[in-house]
């Protein structure tokens, strides 16, 4: 529980753009719901090296996964939550680097981000869809 008070801390501090209620809903639910990077067809290991790879972007992935869990089911909907994922990672972006300092690194998160942004967008819909995985 603590990662995931850390993470939502960090959405505050960094002002995300968020679905209605996420701010609001219970540690222990968005516990729950929390499943790193990636949709949960993944199998559990290949989220694990993923969530891993991009630990950076973890706050964002929170929202995200809110955002799915509450799924409206419409295209509009997961283009939002798509675009609230992407603009989120650059928000931590900027809070984690100045404009002036280690512009290669600062680079190389922006391509990650969008590498994220590029991949949800292409393989997210089905998990959009799917309450198979609820309880």
């Amino acid at each position: 529980m603590e990662k995931i008070i850390v993470l939502k801390n960090t959405c505050i501090e960094c002002e995300f753009e968020a679905l209605e209620g996420f701010y609001i809903c219970p540690v222990e639910t968005l516990e729950k719901i929390y499943n790193g990077c990636g949709p949960d067809w993944l199998p559990e290991f290949i989220r694990t090296g993923l969530t891993e790879y991009f630990e950076f972007f973890e706050p964002a992935f929170l929202e995200h996964d809110y955002s799915f869990e509450m799924s409206d089911k419409s295209r509009e909907g997961f283009n939002a939550a798509n675009k609230r994922l992407y603009g989120n990672c650059q928000k931590l972006i900027a809070a984690r680097f100045s404009w002036w300092t280690e512009p290669i690194k600062k680079a190389r998160y922006h391509l990650k981000a969008r590498i994220i942004y590029r991949a949800c967008d292409k393989f997210g819909w089905s998990a959009w869809l799917d309450d198979s995985y609820k309880e």
